[in-house]
């Protein structure tokens, strides 16, 4: 009896142990970067629009948006964004999202138009 029950404990050991360890091994869904799923950008009335939205990020992430490369942080943390602009001109808007697992970004050329499209 006296090994039954040390087999018994283990096992119960050996369960405890593989079940810590699984379950402190990181997923690959957890350890993966942001991914922005669209972004968009409109114009009209001198007016510049853009929405963005993003998956797999691990929480909190930080949004930042860049306007000819330079960071606008009044919009740190929007997924939609307005500002002014000069008609005719085309402004370089960027969107980047940061997490603790690494960034994704993208770039849309908007031309400042009078009229909606």
């Amino acid at each position: 009896m006296s090994i039954s029950l040390a087999k018994k404990i283990s096992g119960f050991l050996g369960a405890i142990c593989c079940g810590a360890v699984l379950a402190l091994a990181p997923t690959t869904a957890a350890s993966a970067h942001p991914i922005i799923t669209w972004m968009d950008c409109d114009s009209g009335s001198s007016t510049i629009v853009c929405f963005m939205d993003y998956t797999g990020a691990h929480e909190p992430a930080a949004i930042q948006w860049f306007v000819n490369g330079t960071l606008r942080s009044a919009w740190d943390g929007q997924k939609s964004v307005m500002t002014s602009c000069t008609l005719n001109n085309t402004y370089i808007i960027q969107v980047k999202v940061t997490d603790i697992h690494g960034f994704a970004s993208q770039t849309v050329d908007v031309l400042c138009r009078r009229v909606w499209e």
